[in-house]
């Protein structure tokens, strides 16, 4: 998604306002609250997604509206449609609005809280998170990059170092030596270790 702002910006030399303010290719490209309190982002990006949304939510009159019929009019529609549409969210449980979605067939994804992903089971099962260590001793689960090529992902190499960790290593390999870094320290211009 990122590729189409790029390009945007590239050809009018002008950067992106920060969403939702920027003008959306898409009429329904949101996040909306659920009856329950939870946020699912919700994408309506074409008129056969606009049909099943409209099918599958049981919103017969915004199908028949001929000022909705297409894409670029439900754009220009938004001032309105936008509430109206979250109003339907409003009334279904997160996991209703998933399972509707799914089922019409149009793009959605939950909004999770950073502690949620913790438990992701989705992360959990494809091995994304990571045991770690960090400063102070404190044991957690972290994201490994989100990369892989042939089935394979880089692994964790260190946990993070606590501050200064590895002070005597880095001078070193920039060219001090061991009595200048023994100044540095003497001096106080080195953290602890």
């Amino acid at each position: 998604m990122m590729g189409q702002h790029l390009a945007i910006t590239a050809m009018n030399g002008a950067p992106p306002p920060p969403m939702p303010e920027r003008v959306s290719s898409w009429a329904i490209y949101e996040i909306f609250n659920t009856a329950d309190g939870q946020q699912v982002f919700i994408g309506i990006t074409s008129d056969g997604q606009w049909k099943r949304f409209c099918d599958v939510f049981r919103q017969q009159p915004l199908a028949a509206d001929p000022k909705l019929a297409t894409n670029n009019q439900r754009i220009e529609a938004r001032p309105w449609l936008v509430p109206k549409v979250a109003e339907v969210f409003k009334r279904c449980s997160k996991e209703e609005v998933e399972r509707l979605c799914l089922e019409a067939d149009i793009s959605f994804a939950p909004v999770a809280r950073p502690q949620d992903l913790f438990d992701h089971p989705h992360l959990l099962a494809n091995g994304s998170l990571a045991a770690t260590t960090l400063p102070g001793g404190v044991k957690t689960r972290l994201p490994l990059l989100p990369f892989q090529m042939l089935g394979w992902r880089p692994p964790l190499t260190m946990d993070p170092p606590e501050i200064g960790q590895h002070n005597d290593e880095v001078l070193a390999e920039i060219g001090y030596d061991a009595g200048q870094i023994t100044a540095l320290k003497s001096a106080g211009l080195l953290g602890p270790r």
